[in-house]
């Protein structure tokens, strides 16, 4: 199946005009690829007084040229674009992206750019996302679209690892009066359709097999060479050996193993990091504690120091398959000749369900590479998200998720 060719006549017109903004759309994702992730101190003639990551600065300056008819930043320093609508008494939309990516790129990074691609860190996850997200203003135009609500363009600071999603959580907490309904956009895959997330908690479990953390008895009885990687290995064979129920679905994600600095000396630290999912947040919670406790008793056996710190956690929320919003998600991409990938996201869309708001996570574009520095996206098929994500906007506006 082609991504670069409409299979609806009534929606060719705005795809051919995406189309056209092909510069407009690489340059700006080129640049919210490139721009580093340093934080610098705010200016005596900022509008406000937090000091930012560039990349949120940069995008709001972007924005601004992109010709939004209000540009702020909220208490987080979360960047707000709004294009206001024709009708006041319609509550906002809000069209979101989070800034942050995998890659803490402190310095320039670069991006490849090709006929048919565009290649870069953190291009997929999430930069390609704050590229459309910053073309918004110029394509509803260009298309001659206008919404009767106010559109909200919200760039997410801080998202992934040991954020815990606190700028969606922040935005969503101060935002005064409802919302009618959130887009949030990920690079991929086009196709993307997340309604629901599964209870999830991440948790790192480090270890630390130094004599440092024995009693002066315990070193005088020879208890050294503890290897710290071995430590953690018997955690994870203790946590597989966990039962764990189909019913609600439920799974343990051993994600990341780390420690070590020579072949030949046994690891004095070690760290570990999995995710628990379940359909069930009394699930997720049993299975934190039994994994706590399989963690204490083992430090106790091995008497090394483990340290066991929960670095996130969502809530399970699923508004069903038959919401209306989720049924325009699928119409619009039935209109575009494109299979939905249907599946759950524990990312910025569970903060928005947690808190009652209609929302759905989509994909702009097909891609290669996604969390590795060579991250490649394919430019065609992102008209086709671009087309995606402003059919979605009309339709939300006309009232197709309103319940």
């Amino acid at each position: 199946m082609t991504t670069n060719s409409v299979k609806t006549v009534g929606l060719s017109p705005v795809f051919e005009e995406i189309q056209r903004q092909r510069d407009l759309l690489i340059t700006n994702i080129v640049l919210s690829c490139q721009v580093p992730s340093i934080t610098v101190p705010a200016r005596e003639n900022d509008s406000d007084s937090l000091d930012l990551p560039l990349r949120a600065k940069a995008f709001s300056e972007r924005l601004q040229e992109m010709g939004v008819d209000e540009c702020s930043s909220d208490a987080e320093g979360n960047p707000i674009g709004v294009i206001k609508g024709t009708d006041s008494s319609c509550p906002p939309i809000v069209l979101a992206a989070h800034l942050d990516t995998v890659f803490e790129v402190a310095e320039d990074s670069y991006c490849t750019v090709s006929s048919s691609s565009i290649t870069g860190p953190g291009l997929l996850d999430n930069s390609l996302s704050v590229g459309v997200l910053l073309s918004i203003p110029p394509l509803l135009r260009a298309a001659g679209i206008r919404l009767k609500s106010d559109l909200l363009l919200v760039a997410l600071k801080e998202s992934l690892g040991k954020a815990n999603l606190r700028s969606a959580r922040q935005f969503v907490s101060e935002w005064d009066g409802p919302i009618r309904a959130a887009v949030c956009l990920e690079g991929g895959e086009l196709g993307r359709l997340n309604y629901y997330s599964d209870a999830m908690t991440r948790i790192e479990i480090r270890c630390d097999a130094s004599m440092d953390n024995l009693s002066e008895g315990e070193r005088g009885g020879g208890k050294r060479g503890v290897n710290a990687l071995l430590v953690a290995n018997e955690i994870i064979n203790r946590i597989l050996s966990l039962r764990l129920p189909q019913r609600p679905e439920t799974r343990i994600v051993i994600g990341t193993l780390t420690g070590g600095v020579k072949f030949g000396i046994p690891a004095v630290t070690a760290r570990l990091g999995l995710e628990i999912h379940s359909t069930s947040d009394d699930e997720v919670r049993s299975l934190r504690e039994a994994i706590r406790d399989i963690a204490t008793s083992v430090a106790y056996e091995q008497r090394v120091a483990v340290d066991i710190a929960q670095i996130s956690s969502v809530n399970a929320a699923n508004p069903g398959y038959s919401h209306p919003l989720v049924k325009a998600a699928q119409s619009v991409l039935a209109d575009l000749g494109v299979e939905p990938l249907i599946g759950s996201s524990e990312s910025e869309l569970a903060v928005f369900l947690e808190a009652g708001i209609p929302a759905v996570t989509i994909g702009l574009s097909r891609g290669s590479n996604y969390h590795l520095e060579s991250a490649t996206m394919d430019i065609d098929s992102l008209f086709t998200g671009v087309a995606q994500v402003l059919e979605l906007l009309k339709r939300i506006d006309g009232g197709a998720c309103d319940e």
